[in-house]
């Protein structure tokens, strides 16, 4: 349950980083090398790489916001302070998935954000 919910959060930040930049953010549901209770995320940002690294505090408090409104309150402020297109409007979010069982779940969480 908590992962599902840390999930939809990534989805909501996901959708909210692509419309900002007016470009294609990636979400991958993976535990990696991993064992499949360890699935879990990764974004992929614009340029094709990790999510920048100032971000990762940005959606750390989000996901662990125990208030769901105030914590999507502040992350539309943090995401609209931060350098991007003025307006954005574009944007999307490509989700892609390994094998596990459980990826179906999680990435329809995500998609659901």
């Amino acid at each position: 349950a908590v992962l599902l919910h840390a999930m939809h959060r990534c989805g909501i930040f996901a959708a909210l980083r692509a419309v900002k930049t007016n470009q294609t953010v990636g979400a991958m549901v993976t535990a990696s090398h991993n064992v499949e209770p360890d699935n879990g995320i990764k974004l992929v940002d614009p340029t094709g790489g990790m999510l920048e690294q100032s971000m990762e505090p940005i959606l750390t408090e989000f996901v662990n916001a125990d208030d769901a409104v105030q914590g999507l309150r502040r992350l539309l402020e943090k995401i609209e302070a931060q350098p991007g297109v003025a307006n954005g409007g574009g944007g999307r979010v490509v989700v892609g998935q390994d094998t596990r069982q459980s990826s179906e779940r999680l990435v329809k969480a995500g998609k659901d954000g």
